[in-house]
């Protein structure tokens, strides 16, 4: 299992990919071009990572697919990959922002919900900036899985989150793991 941020670390990541470099002009066309492209990677990561989706159901999702409380994944590997989802409070935070953004500038709420297919670079450039290890998008997914199973949420609930078909054989194996945090957390509650 990969060794992933601690969750103050991770949103320093999601806040580092929205910032653009000094020194260019802030009403230009291209810093405009820029901003919305970082805001769309801070989106499109959080998305994963508040979600547990793989790459493709992200990319796919849709306003319509937000039924409120759950939400849709258009699964793409497997029949029990087409699921629904609980919101929990960070996802459902980010869809109603993404939302408010979309209406302020008067967009349409149908369609797609990403306006960006990948924050792999995004990723990449704001851990190097952080001088943290780098992060891909399945990073983000092993993220949501250890945030709930840290959570207390079991790994059979956690494994038919993300879509696996096996009862949570897989997601006992590479989601058994405990950060380093928890587990201390964890060891302080024994008492004999």
């Amino acid at each position: 299992a990969p060794r992933l941020p601690s969750t103050v670390d991770m949103d320093r990541i999601f806040s580092e990919i929205t910032k653009l470099s000094q020194g260019e002009k802030e009403h230009s066309a291209l810093f405009e071009w820029r901003r919305l492209r970082a805001i769309g990677a801070s989106e499109h990561a959080r998305f994963i990572a508040f979600s547990g989706c793989r790459l493709e159901e992200a990319n796919r999702a849709t306003f319509e697919d937000d039924r409120g409380t759950v939400f849709h994944v258009n699964g793409t590997k497997s029949a029990p990959a087409d699921r629904d989802i609980p919101c929990v409070k960070a996802f459902r935070a980010l869809l109603d922002e993404i939302r408010q953004r979309r209406t302020e500038s008067n967009l349409p709420l149908t369609g797609r919900i990403l306006t960006v297919s990948t924050s792999r670079d995004a990723l990449k450039h704001a851990c190097a900036r952080l001088g943290l290890k780098k992060l891909g998008h399945h990073h983000l997914r092993h993220y949501f899985a250890t945030v709930c199973i840290e959570s207390g949420v079991d790994i059979p609930t956690v494994s038919r989150w993300l879509g696996h078909s096996d009862g949570g054989v897989l997601a006992m194996r590479v989601y058994g793991h405990l950060r380093i945090e928890h587990s201390l957390a964890q060891a302080a509650k024994v008492t004999f």
